[in-house]
This record gives C-alpha cells, structure tokens and sequence, in this order.
C-alpha cells in the first residue's frame, strides 16, 4: 500500500512541476543599449536651442542620464548630417531616429504641422520636453 501512495504523490509531483515549467513565461531581454542620432534645423551656438538649459543637447544629456545610459542620442546641428530641412524626410526614411525642429518648418509635408508650432495655439519643441521633464523629473525609465 505504501508503494502505490509513493508513485501517486510522485505522479502528481511531477505533473505540477511540468506545468509550472509550460507556464513559466519567457523572458525576453531588451537590447542593453540604443544608440540615436538626431539631427535639428538650428545651427551650433544658437541659444537654447542647440546650446543651454532647455536645449537639445541638455535634453539628450537627461535622457541617457534617466535611462541609466541604456539610450544615448547623438545630436548633429543643422547641416551636419543632413541639410537643416531635411530631418523630417531623413527620420521618415530611417536614415536617422530623431528630427528636433519647430514643427511649422514642415508645413509643406504636412499641412496641419504648423497648428503645432506657431503661437498661440502651439508649441515649439520645448513644450513637449517640459511637459516630460514635468512629469519625470528624477524619475528612472526602468
């Protein structure tokens, strides 16, 4: 009698551990580190917006600062990668991951574009980072 009530305990010891083995989830790992270029319309040394607080430099130096260095965003000024228009088409394209202009500048491409950029009714492009830094201030991403 003993017997049959040690394969019995065995057996159902052994379909609970197969189960939990197909219900285990697998884990999947994240690329441990992402590297970006972003490119602007502005030139270098123009106030606040390439150079400064609230600048986009300072905004990609937070970034990888929150991000614990897991995302690293390489800021090229107008002209350095592509022609200072031509973000948007470059970023659409995937030549590069990030296009950091006054969304009126792409009126052309996208009509409704300049809605977001001009005053009153829009923001340039420090609105959306105050609106991020706002909420996530000392904040990590992980």
């Amino acid at each position: 009698m003993e017997r049959r009530s040690f394969l019995k305990k065995g057996a159902i010891a052994a379909a609970g551990v197969g189960t939990a083995a197909v219900a285990a989830p697998a884990v999947v790992h994240a690329k441990d580190k992402f590297e970006w270029k972003m490119t602007t319309a502005f030139p270098p040394g123009v106030p606040f917006y390439s150079t400064g607080p609230g600048s986009l430099a300072d905004l990609t130096s937070w970034i990888k600062t929150i991000s614990g260095g897991r995302l690293d965003i390489q800021h090229f000024h107008a002209g350095e990668l592509v022609p200072a228009f031509e973000g948007f088409d470059a970023a659409s394209s995937g030549t590069l991951e990030v296009n950091a202009w006054v969304s009126y500048f792409g009126a052309g491409k996208v009509p409704a574009a300049q809605f977001f950029g001009a005053v009153p009714f829009g923001m340039s492009f420090q609105g959306p980072e105050c609106v991020v830094l706002s909420r996530r201030r000392h904040r990590p991403l992980a």
